[in-house]
């Protein structure tokens, strides 16, 4: 006898291990899948936004609607969020620049509902249904906005940093007001070989309140915020060089002499010097090539001027008949 093969029936019921369906249709079971033909893809949405005519509505991902028409929405920088688009005719989603007449393109991406077409960037902009992807970018600005261009519907996202505390690890810190940090420790070793190299790297001015101690070399670039084209070291008060055992003087790659507990070792060439007393109080022995006395002497101490020698020589000799 041929098999005829029906969908289960009961007229009075049937039971079987870990299924029942009782005359009244009850039915009971151990367990249950439910497979569905509709190829929507499983994701997760952070905000669902439909519309009521051409004003957006939008739940968070509770459900929960957000109060009032276009709701302003915060997001963290750094942050992906998912948007699902369930949208008539009447609206299309993109996200805008701050001032809301152009799309924002960067971060952004969307995938049909059956997860079968990716776009993104400009690509990415205007659809009604599916799931928009914006991975919002640490430098975007602190407002964007989302809407239609078409009909003028604009809603605002409001771009913030994240409130951190405890003890975090990030691969990028961005920190736009005023922060307040105890003892921070830079791990990274990278030597600072140049400007713009090193293991800390400030682009503008740095100022420092208390002790700077420097564990290696200590290098001014050539060209000063003046551009004047030399290294400017200024103090508002007295300069002092403590060092522990000498001050070597370097010109152009030349040690010029050090400067040591015991005095100078730096020459003197081709230099003037202006009323200055060598020695302690009055001047001691010095040997010269050569020199010129441009006064005549007048005391006894005085160097002495070969005309004034040769005049007195003369007058002596007079004087004495010699």
């Amino acid at each position: 006898m041929a098999v005829e093969q029906k969908a289960l029936e009961s007229d009075f019921g049937f039971k079987s291990p870990n299924f029942t369906v009782d005359a009244d249709g009850n039915v009971i079971v151990k367990s249950l899948s439910y497979i569905s033909d509709n190829t929507q893809i499983d994701v997760t949405e952070d905000y669902k936004f439909s519309n009521a005519g051409t004003d957006f509505v939008v739940t968070d991902a509770t459900g929960t609607p957000l109060e009032g028409q276009n709701p302003a929405i915060s997001l963290i920088r750094g942050e992906t969020y998912v948007f699902e688009l369930s949208l008539s005719a009447a609206l299309t989603f993109s996200i805008l620049n701050e001032a809301g007449d152009a799309t924002y393109d960067i971060g952004i991406g969307h995938k049909s509902l059956d997860g079968t077409v990716e776009t993104t960037g400009a690509d990415a902009q205007g659809k009604r249904d599916g799931f928009v992807t914006f991975i919002v970018p640490i430098n975007a600005p602190d407002t964007l906005k989302y809407g239609d261009l078409t009909t003028g519907t604009i809603g605002t996202f409001n771009i913030e940093f994240a409130t951190i505390s405890g003890i975090g690890q990030f691969s990028e810190l961005v920190v736009t007001g005023t922060s307040s940090l105890g003892p921070t420790e830079i791990i990274n070793t990278t030597d600072s070989t140049a400007l713009g190299t090193g293991a800390l790297i400030v682009k503008g001015g740095a100022s420092v309140r208390k002790d700077l101690n420097v564990g290696g070399a200590l290098t001014a670039d050539t060209i000063n915020t003046n551009g004047t084209g030399y290294a400017v070291f200024e103090t508002q008060t007295n300069l002092e060089f403590n060092v522990g055992n000498k001050i070597t003087f370097k010109v152009g790659g030349t040690i010029l002499g050090d400067v040591t507990s015991e005095g100078s070792a730096v020459k003197i060439v081709n230099t003037t010097i202006d009323n200055t007393v060598i020695g302690s109080t009055t001047p001691t022995t010095a040997a010269f090539t050569s020199a010129t006395v441009s006064e005549v002497p007048t005391v006894s101490t005085d160097i002495t001027n070969k005309t004034y020698v040769d005049l007195q020589s003369a007058a002596f000799a007079i004087a004495l008949g010699t």
